[in-house]
C-alpha cells in the first residue's frame, strides 16, 4: 500500500466520522422534558386507578355484609314468626335501640342488628316492617365513595 492510498483512506474515514458525528446528536432538553411530564401524567392515572379501586372494593365488601346481614334477619324473623306476625319486630330507621314494649329477646336480636349495621357501614341504619305474611327489611348508608352525601338503601321482602 502507498502513501497516497493511505492517506486518501484517512482523508475518507476522517470525512465519514464527521458525518456520523453530525447525524448522531444527543437528545435534547426539550425531548427530556416532554418524555418526563408523559411519564408524569401515566403515573397519576395509574394511582388514581389504584385509588379507586380501593374504594369500589371497600363497597363491594359493605354490600356483601349488608346482604348477609340482611338474610340473617330474615331467617331469625322467620324462626320467630308469630311475633314478627305481631309486629314486635317492626323498627323505623330513626330508632337507635328496639321499642321498650318489645319482649327482651326481641330488643336483644334488633339492638344487635342495628349495632351491626352501624358498624358496617358509615350512618347504616335498619328499619323492619313485618306484616301477618311478609317481612320487609330495609338498610340504609352512605357510601364510603359518595363522602356521606348520598343514601343507598337494600330492601329484603320475604314471606314468614
Amino acid at each position: 500500500m502507498n502513501h497516497s492510498t493511505a492517506t486518501r483512506n484517512l482523508t475518507t474515514f476522517k470525512r465519514d466520522r464527521r458525518k456520523l458525528a453530525r447525524s448522531q446528536n444527543g437528545v435534547g432538553l426539550i425531548e427530556v422534558l416532554i418524555s418526563l411530564v408523559i411519564l408524569a401524567v401515566g403515573a397519576l392515572a395509574i394511582a388514581n386507578l389504584h385509588t379507586a379501586s380501593n374504594v369500589a372494593m371497600r363497597n363491594s365488601a359493605d354490600y356483601f355484609k349488608l346482604n348477609e346481614l340482611s338474610y340473617s334477619v330474615i331467617e331469625n324473623l322467620k324462626a320467630d314468626s308469630a311475633n314478627a306476625e305481631l309486629g314486635a319486630y317492626n323498627t323505623e330507621y330513626t330508632q337507635t335501640v328496639a321499642n321498650a314494649s318489645a319482649p327482651a329477646t326481641v330488643s336483644k336480636k334488633i339492638n344487635a342488628w342495628k349495632n351491626a349495621v352501624a358498624n358496617i357501614v358509615p350512618l347504616g341504619e335498619m328499619q323492619i316492617d313485618c306484616a301477618t305474611s311478609e317481612c320487609l327489611v330495609s338498610l340504609r348508608w352512605y357510601e364510603t365513595s359518595q363522602k356521606g352525601s348520598n343514601s343507598q338503601v337494600y330492601n329484603v321482602r320475604s314471606p314468614i
